[in-house]
Parts: C-alpha cells; sequence; structure tokens
C-alpha cells in the first residue's frame, strides 16, 4: 500500500506516458517477432528501411508520443478515449492506405513483400496505441506494473 510520500507520479500526465512507453517495449519485441518471422516466411532480407534501428525507435517513439497525445485527449475532451482510438485509427488506416500503394522496388514481389512488412508493423504499433487507454485506466496495471515498478 503506497503512502501520501510515495504518490509523486501518480497523474493523469506521468501515467500516460508510462503506459506508452510499457506499451512500446512490447510493441517493440512484438514487431522484432513479426519481422523475424515475415522475414523467414517471405525470405524478405532486403529492407534497409526497416532494420533493428528503426523498429526499436519508431515504436517506442510511437507509443511514447501517443501517451502524451492520450494525456491531452484526457484532460482537454470530455470523450477523450473516444477520440484517442478514433483519432489514431484514422491514421493508421490512412497509413495503410499509403503503404498499400509504395513502390519499393521494379521487381513487384519486393515491393509486395516490403508492404507486408510494413503493414504489420504499422498494424501492431496500432494495437499497442489503443491499448493506452484500457490499460490507463486499469488500476491493477498501474498499481503493479507503472507504479510497483518505480518503486512507488
Amino acid at each position: 500500500m503506497r503512502n501520501n510520500n510515495q504518490i509523486k507520479l501518480d497523474n493523469s500526465f506521468s501515467r500516460a506516458i508510462l503506459t506508452g512507453l510499457f506499451l512500446g517495449i512490447c510493441a517493440t519485441l512484438v514487431c522484432f517477432i513479426y519481422s523475424i518471422t515475415y522475414r523467414s516466411i517471405t525470405s524478405f532480407y532486403l529492407s534497409f528501411f526497416v532494420n533493428v534501428t528503426w523498429i526499436i525507435f519508431g515504436c517506442n517513439l510511437a507509443l511514447l508520443t501517443a501517451g502524451i497525445v492520450y494525456s491531452g485527449f484526457k484532460k482537454n475532451f470530455r470523450y477523450g478515449n473516444v477520440f484517442f482510438v478514433i483519432l489514431f485509427i484514422a491514421i493508421a488506416l490512412f497509413g495503410l492506405w499509403k503503404v498499400g500503394s509504395i513502390q519499393r522496388s521494379d521487381i513487384q514481389i519486393i515491393s509486395q513483400h516490403f508492404r507486408g512488412l510494413l503493414s504489420g508493423i504499422i498494424i501492431i504499433i496500432t494495437v499497442g496505441i489503443i491499448l493506452i487507454p484500457v490499460l490507463y485506466g486499469n488500476r491493477k496495471f498501474q498499481d503493479n506494473i507503472i507504479l510497483n515498478d518505480l518503486g512507488i
């Protein structure tokens, strides 16, 4: 049980950021597994753009940013959760639509494999972003994962 001196990070902004960072780490691991599996199944190893560095920074920055945006939505809108989810689903759908038109190479199969790899990563990141409001509102998650791991 926490006492009054230990509730320093128990505010909406900190909880949203830490939830985003936690989901960023989870999304990074899932993206690694997806990338390795996808590449081994399709034998697609030519992607300079989707590499380990990009996955690490891309997933974590996307979910950190989403945590910050969620905090703003939660604070400024009555139905911030709903607006947040709708916004990021719309962004993901737009991104998937644009990925569908990427011509990565003159060889059609290489472009198809690249689109498949990038689309999967976008979907994984979007699922992580959608989970921010779910885990933010889950008191057990906040108490046992976010605040407990910080020693609070």
